[in-house]
C-alpha cells in the first residue's frame, strides 16, 4: 500500500475513531446515567393483578380443542440444531438456545442462547392500545397442545380469546408462529407482539482505545421504503412507523431474532420502538403493530428465526432475512466478496487460506490501478528536485509557491489526481472487504493454525499486528518519496506505527488481510520500481 492508499486510509480511520469518541461513547454515558432514573420513574409494562373472569371456557373454543387442557409452567421443543422453552406467561417464549454456537471457543457447554444475545430470555408478549384489554392479560395461558412439533396455548377473559401456536420450520433456527385473536365485545385498535433488547448485557464492553465498535444490541426492522436501525442504548424517544414491515428484530454482529411476517400481512403492519423498564433493567422494546381494523376476529401468523448471520440458514426461512447482513453502503461489493469467501473456502477448508487467496488475487485484478498510479508517482518524483528548488526560492510566500508549483507540474505534464483517482477507486474495495471480515458469521470461532484459533477474535499474542507494522515500514521505505511538506513526511513516518496499533484489537481473519494485502504491494512496488525506474524513498533521502 503506497503513501496515499495510507493516507487516506488513516484519515478515514481518524473519521470512525473520532466518531466512537466523541459521538458514540457519550451517547452510551448518558444512557447509563438514565437507568435508575428509568428504573424509578418507570413502571413494568402489562403489570396487571392476574383476573379471576376466566373461570368459563367458551362453548365455541372448546369444540376445536382436541386434547384435554392442562396447566404447564413449561414446555420444551429440542430441535437439531436449537432448544426452545415456551412457558404459559405473558412471553411466549421462556428461552431459545443453539446447539452448536457456543460464546466461548474453549468451553463449548456454554452455548449462544437469546437471553444472552439481546439481553433478555423472555420474548414476545402480546399487548394492546386499550389499557383496558391489556388489564385482563394475565400468566394463566393455558396449553392445549405439547408436542416436539407443536405448542398451542390459550387464555380466555370476558373480553376475549386469544390463542397462540408455534411449530417449527424446516430449517431448525425458526418456527412459525399463528395468533388468533376473537374480541367479544370491543375490539381494541392495535395489537403490539413485544420483544426486547438490553443497552447493557453482561457481555457487553465500552469498547477500546483502539475505536474498535463494540458489538451493541439494535433493534432494527426493513419497511417497505427503507432500513432502519436502533441501538438500544442510544434510544431517547419513541420511534414509530406504519409504512409497511418486511421484518424486525433483535440485531447484533453475528446473530439475529427476527420475525418475519406472512408476505399478505406486511404492507399494513407497523414499528413501535421504546425505552421501558422490564424485568429490573432497562429495555430497548421493539413492537411488532397489528392493526384489528375493528375486525372481531384477527388471525396473524409471523416467521421466528433465532440463530446465526449466514447467507444459507437465512435464505433457508425467507430471503429477506438476508438483509439482516448489514454491510452498510458497500452491500454492493461485500456480497460479492462474501461469496467468493464461501467458494474458495469449500475447496480450501480453512477461512484464514481463503482470506489470502482472496488477497492476492484482488491485488492482482488491481494491478492496472496500481501501476497507473506508480507510473504518476514515478513522474513527480523525478520532478522533485525542481518542486525543491521551487520551496526554496518562495518558502516565504505560499499563495505564489502554490501558483508556482502547479504551474510547473502543468507544463511537465503532471496532473496531481493522476496519482490518487487509482487509489481512490480501490478504496470501496477495501472498505467492503474490511466490513466482510470484521461483520461476517462465517468467521466467528473459524480456526486458522498455530495461536489463532478464531479469525473473529484478535490476535491474542499480537504477532500479525507486529508484522503488519513491520512490513508497513519496509513498505513505506521502498516507495517513492513524494510527500512535499516536512510535516507531511514526518506524520508518514509514524503511520505504520499507528495502523499497526489500531489493529491490535481488530480481528485475526482482518489482521491476515491486511499482512497479505502489505506483502503483495511490496512485491508489486519492487517490480514496479524496476519498471519505471522509481526511486525509493531510502535512496531520495540519502541523495
Amino acid at each position: 500500500m503506497d503513501k496515499n492508499a495510507i493516507l487516506a486510509v488513516m484519515i478515514s480511520l481518524a473519521i470512525w475513531v473520532g466518531w466512537q469518541k466523541f459521538y458514540l461513547e457519550p451517547i452510551q454515558k448518558k444512557a447509563a446515567e438514565q437507568t435508575q432514573k428509568i428504573k424509578s420513574e418507570a413502571k413494568p409494562i402489562n403489570e396487571t393483578n392476574t383476573t379471576e373472569k376466566n373461570k368459563t371456557l367458551l362453548e365455541s373454543s372448546s369444540k376445536n380443542v382436541s386434547k384435554k387442557v392442562v396447566a404447564v409452567s413449561l414446555s420444551e421443543m429440542d430441535l437439531v440444531e436449537s432448544k426452545i422453552k415456551f412457558s404459559n406467561s405473558k412471553s411466549f417464549i421462556d428461552e431459545w438456545s443453539l446447539n452448536h454456537y457456543s460464546t466461548d471457543i474453549n468451553d463449548k457447554e456454554k452455548k449462544v442462547n437469546l437471553s444472552g444475545i439481546s439481553g433478555f430470555g423472555k420474548q414476545l408478549e402480546i399487548r394492546f392500545s386499550d389499557q383496558a384489554f391489556n388489564s385482563e392479560l394475565n400468566d394463566n395461558w393455558q396449553v392445549v397442545q405439547d408436542s416436539n412439533n407443536k405448542i398451542v396455548q390459550k387464555l380466555e377473559t370476558d373480553q376475549f380469546l386469544v390463542e397462540r401456536e408455534f411449530s417449527p420450520l424446516t430449517s431448525d433456527f425458526s418456527g412459525e408462529l399463528k395468533l388468533r385473536f376473537r374480541f367479544l365485545k370491543e375490539t381494541p385498535k392495535f395489537i403490539f407482539l413485544d420483544f426486547y433488547g438490553s443497552p447493557q448485557r453482561p457481555i457487553d464492553h465500552d469498547g477500546s482505545i483502539f475505536g474498535q465498535a463494540p458489538d451493541k444490541v439494535h433493534v432494527t426492522y426493513l419497511s417497505l421504503v427503507d432500513r432502519k436501525h436502533t441501538m438500544a442504548s442510544s434510544l431517547d424517544e419513541r420511534v414509530e412507523n406504519m409504512a409497511g414491515i418486511k421484518w424486525i428484530g433483535i440485531d447484533t454482529r453475528y446473530f439475529v431474532f427476527g420475525l418475519v411476517p406472512d408476505a399478505s400481512l406486511r404492507d399494513k403492519l407497523g414499528v413501535q420502538v421504546e425505552k421501558e423498564f422490564f424485568q429490573e433493567q432497562n429495555a430497548a422494546r421493539g413492537s411488532l403493530v397489528i392493526p384489528t381494523e375493528s375486525k372481531q376476529e384477527v388471525n396473524f401468523s409471523t416467521k421466528v428465526y433465532f440463530g446465526p448471520k449466514k447467507f444459507e440458514y437465512l435464505e433457508a426461512v425467507d430471503p429477506i432475512l438476508i438483509d439482516t447482513i448489514d454491510f452498510g453502503w458497500t452491500s454492493f461489493l461485500a456480497m460479492p466478496l462474501l461469496k467468493s469467501l464461501k467458494w474458495l473456502y469449500k475447496y480450501v477448508h480453512n477461512y484464514g487460506i481463503a482470506i489470502i487467496i482472496l488477497t492476492f488475487v484482488i491485488k492482482m485484478l488491481l494491478l492496472p490501478l496500481t501501476y497507473k498510479s506508480m507510473k504518476s508517482m514515478a513522474k513527480i518524483s523525478k520532478l522533485q528536485p525542481q518542486l525543491n528548488a521551487l520551496r526554496e526560492k518562495y518558502k516565504d510566500d505560499k499563495e505564489k509557491l502554490n501558483a508556482e508549483m502547479m504551474s510547473f507540474m502543468k507544463n511537465n505534464g503532471y496532473n496531481p489526481v493522476g496519482g490518487c483517482l487509482p487509489i481512490l477507486l480501490q478504496m470501496p474495495i477495501f472498505f467492503a472487504l474490511y466490513r466482510v471480515l470484521f461483520n461476517s458469521m462465517e468467521l466467528y470461532q473459524a480456526p486458522f493454525y498455530f495461536w489463532i484459533q478464531d479469525l473473529a477474535a484478535p490476535d491474542r499474542f499480537f504477532v500479525t499486528p507486529v508484522l503488519l507494522t513491520a512490513l508497513m515500514y519496509f513498505q513505506q521505505k521502498i516507495s517513492p518519496n513524494t510527500a512535499t511538506d516536512p510535516t507531511q513526511q514526518k506524520m508518514l513516518q509514524f503511520m505504520p506505527v499507528m495502523f499497526g496499533v489500531f489493529m491490535l484489537m481488530l480481528p485475526a481473519g482482518l489482521n491476515i488481510y491486511m499482512l497479505v494485502n502489505s506483502a503483495t504491494s511490496i512485491a508489486q512496488q519492487w517490480f514496479l520500481n524496476r519498471k519505471l525506474g522509481i526511486v525509493p524513498a531510502s535512496r531520495a533521502v540519502k541523495a
